[in-house]
Parts: structure tokens; sequence; C-alpha cells
């Protein structure tokens, strides 16, 4: 399973958390490859491995309207209180 792309995302609980992306050569390549293509075609997406061998899809949107998604923060103090907020997965 070395040759796979593995990639960690610890995305912000709250508020001024740091986000970190750990990857392989292998993974970094991928997912800059899907920002490469986002920008040019809007969106795209690939897929991405844990450590564990649990598979996940990562996809990237090119949006102009970024104000009216809501925030991405997990903690629930934090969470989006706007009922009219887009998300990404509803989309």
């Amino acid at each position: 399973m070395i040759n796979e792309a593995w990639l960690h995302i610890y995305g912000q609980g709250v508020w001024h958390d740091d986000v970190y992306i750990v990857g392989n050569e292998i993974a970094l390549k991928k997912l800059k490859n899907v920002l490469d293509e986002a920008l040019i075609n809007q969106s795209h997406q690939d897929n991405f491995f844990i450590n564990d061998g649990e598979g996940y899809s990562i996809k990237v949107s090119n949006v102009n309207n970024i104000e009216k998604y809501g925030v991405p923060y997990s903690e629930e103090m934090a969470q989006e209180q706007n009922l009219n907020a887009l998300f990404p997965w509803v989309i």
C-alpha cells in the first residue's frame, strides 16, 4: 500500500485553528493536480487514502460566491448558524 496516495487533512475545530495537510509525495502531487484542474474546469476530484487503508474523495470547487457558504468548523460552538448557508455536499 506504499504506492497509494496517503493524505491526512486535519481541519479547523474552531476559529483561528490551523489546518494541517500531511501526505506522501504521491498524494501531494495528486492534490496539486486536483487544485490545478479545479482552477481550469471549476471543479475536480480524485481519490485518496488514510494510512489505515480507508479511502475517500477530495472534491474541489472554484466558486465566486464563497461568502454564501457555511463556515467549515467542526466544533459545535463554532458551527454555522445561518440556516440558508450553502454547503458543498448539498449542492
